[in-house]
């Protein structure tokens, strides 16, 4: 029998296939590392942490199309234990970690805020299975070789050997074709990294045909379901490898729970310009994992205290001060209960699980109703279905992401202090009964007791009751049925409101208090045009956010890598057969024991 399985099933009923299972009979094994497939380790390295040698063109146009933000987070190595650790915690059936105390997980805003990825905007989603060498030839100026090409993708070590250097002479159609190059580096290495580690998928490129077009997409929303369906699928229990944006869910650890987080030793020049997650491209000190060991990680989660995670870490003075306004401009649908969309994928935000990470008192969920339809959800991928519009196969999708103003979630005001939020007593008791809390027998042995009223409950002179959690619907949402569509809803007939027409949510109540301070870091956005290079393609002026100019010198090499204690994976140069050689880095020394300091605050960590 499982001491730690849940008592009730009606929530996480996937858990006998999922890996946690495996995890509590031998936690200190080593053989359950999943293999994190990444590529900007070489890109980032000879491109990410040398910013200035982008072309300013090829950057303006780079930042036009939504990617100035991201491409200035620089290259940070990835520690694979601490992700196996986090996976081992994430439930498909609720798209949330499941932590000692209560759910947690990544959404828009951490992407805005770490990222600077736009996270408002049409879902990226179109059309598959164009032809690689006709879409190359006219939108980058060149044919691949053969070579360079296998299905509907295209080698990135190609792109980066031709696209290495811009010409002296080169022109603004050549900038654009730079920029392209670039972002779909990007895309393959960092945000949308595939199982192979070594190919884009050429429907991306479509995308970019206009630059000021694709600065409209939602990429932020498209990266986060990519991450979200890699975690989905490296949760069962045979799964050996996982791809996605994982700087992002590392980076979100990072800041989130800063006792697993490292020492930055020194600090980046700040210029206004970078996203939060870029300060954590520095040198690293790490003083309490000697060989980044995924046992360390998990009797750390399992013995961490309520107050451990910090729920509101953007809020602080020492943080807010760091964000550019720019990574602020889509807060309003932060909070929206919506699909997140990438032509195949579509994984629900179910941001009702995590209220306390907007600042408001965190209610018994609702039970997910949903879970087969997921499931046949994560059957879509982009192998073999030939060309295929996922704007007409995911309509109904498309359809509630449209709605997301109406679906921004509401609740009653939590009282919050230094960024900690406290559950209801109610709440912790529903918790332990639905909840794998802890996945190693240490943390089973370390358990808390019962809570009393008196310690886990939170004081209702605390909260706020003018609202319950509600969202803002006005109209009913559309039948949704997953995996086909309605047979009379055509893409011609999904209305998407714009937001002309629809009322914005107020502002989080960690800002309410304060409009002086919302009205700065939310600023009435004039849309300023400024002047665009000629291009034979019809541009938009570039409008400018705030105080972001529209022209970029960030000075944003840093050239320093994490120690070699911390991350020894990213130090193994990629080559294009890196998905099939690469393995878990070896241990220096003997495994042995190492017995995690008792729960604290993990300040030695800040």
């Amino acid at each position: 029998m499982d001491p730690v399985a849940p008592v009730d099933v009606s929530v996480l009923r996937l858990h006998d296939s999922h890996r946690s299972v495996r995890v509590f009979a031998d936690h200190e094994s080593e053989a359950y590392v999943l293999r994190c497939r990444r590529r900007e380790a070489v890109f980032g390295r000879e491109l990410l942490n040398n910013i200035n040698n982008i072309n300013p063109r090829v950057l303006e146009y780079m930042t036009m199309a939504g990617f100035g933000g991201v491409i200035r987070v620089g290259f940070i190595s990835l520690d694979w234990h601490l992700v196996t650790a986090l996976v081992e915690r994430w439930r498909p059936e609720t798209h949330t970690f499941h932590l000692p105390h209560g759910e947690a997980t990544i959404t828009l805003q951490d992407v805005s805020i770490l990222f600077g990825l736009p996270v408002d905007g049409e879902p990226v989603s179109g059309l598959v299975g164009a032809d690689v060498a006709t879409e190359c030839e006219r939108l980058l100026g060149v044919v691949p070789p053969a070579t360079a090409v296998k299905g509907n993708t295209l080698k990135m070590s190609w792109l980066g050997l031709t696209f290495q250097n811009f010409p002296a002479d080169g022109d603004d159609i050549t900038a654009q074709r730079y920029a392209r190059a670039y972002i779909l580096q990007l895309m393959g290495g960092l945000l949308f990294t595939s199982k192979t580690s070594t190919h884009v998928h050429i429907c991306f490129l479509s995308l970019l045909e206009n630059l000021y077009a694709a600065g409209q997409y939602s990429w932020g929303s498209a990266s986060l379901a990519w991450l979200y369906r890699e975690m989905c699928h490296a949760t069962h229990l045979d799964a050996s490898e996982i791809a996605g944006p994982l700087i992002l869910l590392q980076v979100w650890a990072w800041e989130r729970l800063p006792f697993l987080a490292p020492r930055r030793e020194t600090d980046i020049p700040w210029d206004n310009l970078c996203p939060l997650g870029a300060r954590w491209r520095v040198k690293f000190k790490v003083t309490q994992i000697g060989h980044n060991v995924v046992s360390w990680y998990r009797e750390m989660l399992d013995r961490m205290s309520s107050d451990q995670f910090i729920s509101l870490p953007y809020i602080d003075d020492g943080v807010r001060h760091l964000i550019p306004d720019y990574c602020y401009r889509d807060q309003h649908i932060w909070g929206a209960k919506v699909p997140l969309i990438c032509f195949h994928i579509v994984e629900y935000q179910k941001v009702d699980r995590v209220m306390h990470q907007f600042g408001y008192q965190q209610p018994i969920p609702e039970n997910p109703t949903d879970i087969e339809a997921d499931q046949t959800l994560h059957k879509f991928d982009l192998r073999g279905r030939g060309v295929t519009d996922y704007r007409w196969l995911h309509a109904n999708h498309i359809a509630i992401w449209g709605m997301r103003y109406n679906l921004v979630q509401i609740g009653d005001v939590l009282g919050v202090a230094h960024g900690h939020a406290a559950h209801t007593t109610e709440y912790n008791e529903w918790y332990r009964r639905i909840s794998r809390r802890y996945l190693t027998r240490v943390g089973l042995i370390h358990a808390d007791p019962a809570p009393s009223h008196s310690t886990h409950s939170t004081s209702s002179s605390s909260l706020s009751s003018q609202r319950r959690r509600r969202s803002r619907t006005d109209v009913p949402g559309p039948s949704v049925s997953y995996g086909r569509v309605d047979a009379d809803v055509r893409p011609s007939d999904v209305y998407i409101p714009s937001p002309a027409h629809m009322s914005p949510p107020p502002p989080p109540p960690y800002m309410a208090s304060s409009s002086s301070m919302y009205h700065q870091l939310m600023p009435d956005f004039a849309l300023q045009s400024s002047e665009v290079f000629n291009s034979p393609i019809p541009q938009v002026p570039y409008f400018q956010y705030g105080n972001t100019p529209a022209s970029y010198d960030p000075g944003m090499g840093s050239g320093v890598q994490a120690e070699e204690g911390f991350s020894g994976v990213d130090d193994i140069p990629p080559s294009d057969d890196l998905g099939d050689r690469v393995d878990v880095p070896a241990r220096r020394n003997p495994a042995r024991r190492r017995r995690p300091r008792p729960c604290g605050t993990g300040g030695h960590f800040l």
